[in-house]
């Protein structure tokens, strides 16, 4: 007993000698700047520099082997650092005019880096775990930054340079996270970036641009995301990741009023959205399940509206609007394993949608110039096949009905006008054609209910009517119309 007591003794003697053993260096040259410096512990060092007119800095040290350095250099910078832990080590330098920056470290070898250059800069970092690591670098006038961590080996790096009234924030909980943000010659502009998990990587990059905002947010393990807008104004992306492995992209360039959105839930999914010199239009990317592949690509387009929904696994959906206005496009999959594509091109308030219900099913619409067209896809159970083609014209309708399987459906429509054509198929390798051609107000509709069937309908005029009706097996027809005003109907059965 005496002995353990002696030992007391001995620990607290060695404190009350190493606990001198903090070091703070304190230079200033100038008018009213300020120091204020507080060390508990052992082996903290602190270092503060200030060349100006009325800076000021405070240090805050509890713990054990902590560094801090503040230089600060012309008029009215502020800087705050506190440190509670082990080995932990902060660097802030200033040099401008009114800017502010914090540090707060919480832990075990976490690391800040802080550099301003400008005027009325604002950055703060706040570390809470075990060697995290945060990097802010400001060369502007009124941007703002700040990083929180929460873990173990998170990094994060924002860089913002020469903006005017830029925001930038990162917030990760988890381990090994990694987050980067920079902006470059802006005015207004605002990225967010939220990661809870492990191993998850986000990017936001901005360049040019006026009040456009970018936004990430990640739950799970290593999703992959980044952002990409130069130019514009009044632009919004946001991601949304929830699972494992997913990966993102969505590049706006120039243009205004844009909106993209996409959100993963699952594993391995991947999605991307490209707006090119484009105005008012929204896309959207919904991906719930397993190697799912979207892509949106939206080419100085105007106010039109793209939406993929996908749920299952390995899905693959493609829609791509270019050089038109006001259209709008939407794929719908559930199941797994299908495959659709929407081309809107040159064309005008023109309407696609498609819908995919089973497996192995593969849709395709193309609208290629005209005005107000439409087109239709739905598709139940599985290995079914169908394409629209729309070709110029105006005021077009064409829908495509399919359940069952191994069935094939076409509709060509060739600069006509006001022409509908309608496929409903049920059963099994049943085929389809409708093709209006250069005409106008024509109306193609075939029906088949039944195994192997084939219809075809050519129409060359205007108002011409044809409709086939097939229900059996093995049934095939053809009907040919050349000029104006014909009418004929097929009726198969047995």
């Amino acid at each position: 007993m005496k002995k353990f007591v002696l030992l007391i003794a001995v620990v607290f003697a060695a404190w009350a000698c190493y606990a001198q053993s903090n070091n703070s260096t304190v230079t200033q040259w100038g008018t009213n700047n300020g120091a204020t410096v507080v060390q508990a512990g052992l082996f903290n060092v602190s270092g503060v520099t200030q060349a100006g007119h009325f800076n000021g800095a405070f240090v805050d040290q509890i713990g054990i082997g902590n560094h801090s350095f503040v230089n600060q250099s012309l008029i009215g910078n502020q800087a705050s650092v506190l440190q509670m832990g082990l080995l932990n080590a902060s660097l802030i330098n200033q040099s401008g005019w009114g800017n502010f920056a914090s540090a707060s470290q919480m832990g075990f070898a976490n690391h800040s880096f802080i550099n301003q250059l400008g005027m009325l800069n604002v950055a703060g970092a706040t570390q809470v775990g075990f060697v995290n690591l945060s990097s802010i670098n400001q060369f502007g006038i009124m941007e703002m930054a700040h990083v929180s961590q929460m873990g173990l080996m998170n990094m994060s790096s924002i860089y913002q340079m020469m903006n005017l009234g830029a925001m930038a924030h990162v917030m990760q909980h988890g381990m090994f996270n990694w987050a980067s943000i920079i902006q470059v010659l802006g005015i207004g502009n605002t990225a967010m970036i939220n990661q809870w998990g492990v191993g998850n990587i986000a990017s936001i990059f901005q360049m040019f641009g006026l009040n456009n905002t970018a936004i990430i947010d990640q739950v799970g393990w290593g999703n992959v995301a980044s952002i990409n807008q130069i130019g514009g104004w009044g632009n919004t992306l946001h991601i949304g990741q929830m699972g494992g492995f997913n990966t993102q992209n969505i590049t706006q360039f120039f243009g205004n009023g844009n909106l993209a959105y996409i959100s993963q839930a699952g594993m391995f999914n991947w999605a991307s959205i490209n707006q090119w010199w484009a105005w008012n239009n929204k896309a959207t990317i919904m991906q719930n399940g397993f190697m799912n592949y979207a892509q949106i690509d939206q080419v100085m387009e105007i106010g039109s509206e793209a939406v993929i929904d996908q749920v299952g696994w390995f899905h693959f959906a493609d829609i791509s609007q270019r050089f038109g206005i006001n259209n709008w496009a939407k794929i719908k999959q559930r199941g797994y394993d299908q495959t659709a594509f929407i081309t809107q091109l040159f064309t005008e308030n023109s309407r696609a949608r498609i819908v995919q219900r089973g497996h192995d099913q593969w849709a395709a619409v193309d609208q290629l110039g005209g005005f107000k067209n439409k087109a239709v896809i739905i598709q139940k159970d599985a290995f079914n096949f169908a394409f629209v083609g729309q070709f110029g014209g105006e005021k077009n309708n064409a829908r495509i009905d399919q359940d069952g399987m191994f069935n094939r459906g076409w509709v060509f429509q060739v600069l006509e006008d006001g022409s509908t054509a309608h496929i409903d198929q049920a059963g099994y390798s049943n085929v389809a054609v409708v093709g209006q051609l250069f005409g106008g107000n024509n109306h193609g509709e075939i029906h088949q209910v039944g195994i192997d069937n084939s219809s075809l309908i050519y129409q060359f005029g205007y108002g011409n009517v044809a409709t086939s009706h097939q229900m059996g097996f093995g049934h095939s027809s053809l009907i040919l119309q050349v000029g104006n005003g014909n009418t004929a109907t097929v009726m198969q059965s047995g």
